[in-house]
């Protein structure tokens, strides 16, 4: 192999782009970095306004990646569920996304599980945050509980 092809070859195998079709073509595992996290267990009710970034560094993007599943049984038969809203500001509007709900519709619950990856961008300064929707149903006098673990990335 002659050395300019050798090292052409070098530079796209490890993710370095071609200077021919200049762009990315790897994964660079240093341009994220997480900036704020949040980690709720054993929750058996709605929640207020959660913050997990309380002043975003610099307008940008940024990545929300989200993980809810039910962590505890009912007594009895489940019905319901939970819907988490996250919030941000762009530039000029504040946004919200609201989940696919966290349904309690089977025997008692547990294995029950939603998780997301939503990108956003938030203006400087932006609180990232979520709330939840509690609705759920379990008969008798014991509660469904949930775990959310929520985390948000700069993208940039």
């Amino acid at each position: 192999m002659k050395p300019f092809a050798a090292v052409v070859l070098f530079l796209l195998v490890i993710g370095v782009s071609s200077p021919v079709q200049g762009q990315y073509s790897g994964y660079c595992p240093t341009c994220f970095a997480v900036i704020g996290v949040s980690d709720v267990t054993g929750q058996t009710s709605s929640q207020s306004t959660v913050t997990v970034v309380s002043s975003a560094p610099k307008s940008g993007d940024y990545m929300i990646r989200w993980y809810a599943d039910v962590s505890a049984t009912c007594s009895s038969t489940a019905s319901g569920n939970v819907t988490f809203t996250f919030s941000w500001t762009d530039a000029s509007t504040t946004r919200n996304f609201v989940s696919p709900p966290l349904n309690a519709t089977t025997t008692n619950g547990v294995g029950n599980y939603v998780s997301g990856t939503i990108p956003i961008y938030a203006g400087s300064g932006s609180a990232i945050s979520y709330s939840s929707s509690y609705s759920i149903s379990c008969g008798g006098i014991s509660h469904l509980a949930y775990d959310v673990h929520v985390s948000v990335e700069t993208t940039q």
